[in-house]
């Protein structure tokens, strides 16, 4: 694994290359202490996988057929609905505050790659969150790219994630009066990036896995595209049948859009350029509770098929 940001190692060195430092945004009025941090990671996976099961098509599948993946330190990734995702990340001590953020994010599937966008956030926490209104004292961007180096000679192919996140804070009278704003900042960039490397190492690392599973084991790949086929519509659904129909006798399949998922991927894409805004005391919406009771069953067999292999 390689991970790259401002004092972080990759392969015993640190990285150098441009635009792979966090450059901090100027204020935004009273939100005037402004943290954040980049984070790239390539992860190596393995070739060998059957006809037609290439690192480019995993990385084209839809998002319900491969983002339940483990995440460490009780973090929960859960579906709201076709291509919206809820994160619930682990606490996180900011000098005598600890929050839990709830995000909610829109995933789009372009060509280029996955592009995740944090749409809102939420802090839950300590008593002083609430007592201090924290929730109304940010905003935060967060964006997420994760693409694939395929290797044409048939070596290892390499997963990428990169991750630039930003927060801006108008912190309480209090913190201001007992911290100096340049430890804030510190203070906040070294919380974050030590929270994001680990998180998004984890997940490209279960990522990779399975999909060197998918590109091995077709009863797998069934399983994952009836894990999308629950939430697609019917000419999605059929789509996903052809391709794996094409997958298992060696022939590629030609792709198909359907308008439901041109509608969906035009309705995200108007997010990706410029990111999201977390709203003054923005709350988690609810998901459905169907949608999460059949993506539990969907990922309890993931983990038996992985712990088979």
């Amino acid at each position: 694994v390689r991970m790259s940001d401002s004092g972080s190692r990759a392969g015993g060195r640190t990285e150098g290359e441009p635009g792979s430092t966090w450059m901090r945004p100027p204020p935004r009025g009273k939100r005037d202490v402004v943290i954040g941090t980049r984070i790239n990671t390539a992860v190596p996976v393995g070739g060998g996988g059957d006809e037609g099961c290439s690192l480019g098509a995993y990385m084209m599948l839809p998002p319900e057929q491969y983002v339940l993946i483990p995440l460490p330190n009780k973090a929960k990734l859960d579906r709201i609905d076709s291509g919206n995702f809820r994160l619930r990340v682990p606490e996180l001590q900011f000098l005598n505050v600890w929050v839990r953020p709830m995000c909610e994010a829109s995933v789009d599937v372009t060509p280029n790659g996955v592009v995740i966008n944090v749409t809102k956030c939420h802090l839950e926490g300590s008593p002083e969150v609430e007592r201090l209104g924290i929730n109304k004292r940010y905003e935060l961007q967060m964006r997420v790219v994760l693409s694939a180096r395929e290797d044409t000679r048939g070596l290892k192919s390499v997963m990428v994630g990169r991750s630039d996140l930003s927060v801006w804070v108008d912190p309480p009278s209090i913190f201001r009066a007992m911290f100096p704003k340049r430890l804030m900042e510190s203070t906040g960039n070294a919380v974050l990036r030590s929270s994001l490397n680990r998180l998004q190492e984890t997940f490209l690392k279960g990522l990779a896995q399975d999909f060197e599973l998918w590109a091995s084991d077709a009863s797998y790949r069934a399983t994952r595209a009836n894990a999308g086929e629950a939430k697609q519509p019917p000419q999605a659904a059929a789509a996903a049948k052809t391709t794996l129909s094409s997958q298992a006798s060696g022939k590629e399949a030609t792709p198909s859009k359907s308008p439901s998922s041109a509608s969906s991927s035009s309705s995200s894409s108007k997010m990706s350029s410029e990111g999201a805004h977390a709203p003054q005391g923005s709350a988690v919406g609810s998901g459905k509770v169907s949608d999460a009771a059949a993506d539990q069953k969907v990922t309890d067999k993931v983990a038996n098929k992985v712990g088979d292999k």
